[in-house]
């Protein structure tokens, strides 16, 4: 949902009452108390930033408030491989001079996932073909971002969201043409492309608990399995879209599920990163000052796990703003 009705300054203002800043007065920023604290906090650059298509200010509270970013849709497969073997890098290439200049950690997203692949990887049937077409774009991508990129989303969205959660088989060109050996291959293929950045499984709905049947449960178990097997993974992606705050059902205990699962994976010696935060409303409502209070609140309740779980990596907003937004 698109708010377009809100200033800029709705999730900016809800993260700083989250972190403890004074908003009144506004010396301390979200960078400065991250910092402070030895922690990344960050938010996506939308689309239209890569065009001009921002307003001033969108850039200078950007930079100015966080140190870590990641393109909303330029380092992705469909942007990156227009075309076979064609590679683009021109706006990945924007972002991360962007973050050098400011002094930002950056993420890349994502090498292998099931959406946003260009037509002509549909087109590719045949396995060996295909792993073919997997391996060369993770080694141009990673190998053309080595050193300038700190942390990839290698596999992103890889699990279903049946009753008994498993890898995502219907609508995947990768699992339904390779089957679940793409998914070490990719983490293989890019620990090897840059041996220094850090690499992480992302997905969603993965912050409601990891209980028998969930899809955390079953990503936690491949976690486990991955590093049983020497696959070179250092980190979860918990995109942590709140689609609804009007609603108890979407975030009551999420946090604390959320805080469960980092505790697991800090057993395992893996962060976990909250990657997508936004905390959206029911489409068409008016929104009040109770719901904006509601929304500053799960903003917070997550803002503490990562504050406090000593394997959390970065907290990043999928938004500056509720005004230019996915949901």
């Amino acid at each position: 949902m698109k708010i377009t009705q809100l200033t800029s300054g709705v999730v900016l203002t809800a993260a700083l009452v989250a972190i403890g800043a004074s908003v009144a007065g506004a010396q301390e920023t979200l960078r400065s108390l991250a910092e402070e604290r030895g922690r990344y906090i960050g938010a996506i650059l939308n689309s239209q930033w890569f065009g001009g298509g921002l307003p001033g200010q969108y850039e200078q509270i950007h930079k100015s408030e966080f140190n870590v970013v990641v393109a909303e849709n330029e380092m992705k497969f469909d942007a990156t491989e227009p075309s076979q073997n064609n590679f683009n890098f021109n706006n990945g290439d924007k972002m991360v001079n962007y973050a050098k200049q400011n002094g930002m950690r950056a993420r890349g997203h994502a090498l292998a996932w099931h959406s946003q692949v260009p037509g002509w990887v549909n087109n590719i049937r045949g396995k060996d073909q295909l792993l073919a077409v997997l391996k060369n774009h993770i080694e141009k991508t990673v190998g053309h971002f080595k050193g300038k990129i700190d942390e990839w989303d290698v596999v992103n969205e890889a699990v279903n969201d049946d009753a008994n959660h498993g890898w995502r088989s219907f609508g995947s060109v990768w699992f339904q043409n390779i089957g679940a050996e793409f998914l070490d291959s990719a983490f293989v293929w890019a620990h090897k492309a840059d041996p220094d950045a850090e690499l992480c499984y992302n997905d969603y709905a993965i912050e409601q608990g990891i209980g028998p049947g969930s899809k955390a449960g079953f990503v936690l178990d491949q976690v486990k399995r991955w590093v049983a097997n020497g696959i070179p993974i250092t980190c979860v992606g918990s995109q942590t879209h709140v689609e609804d705050v009007t609603t108890a059902k979407e975030f009551i205990g999420a946090p604390d599920s959320l805080r469960h699962f980092a505790k697991e994976l800090a057993k395992l010696g893996i962060k976990l990163n909250i990657t997508e935060l936004d905390v959206g409303f029911k489409s068409g409502i008016n929104v009040s000052k109770e719901d904006l209070a509601r929304q500053g609140q799960v903003y917070r309740q997550f803002m503490d796990v990562f504050l406090e779980e000593p394997n959390m990596g970065v907290y990043l907003i999928w938004g500056v703003s509720d005004k230019w937004s996915w949901l």
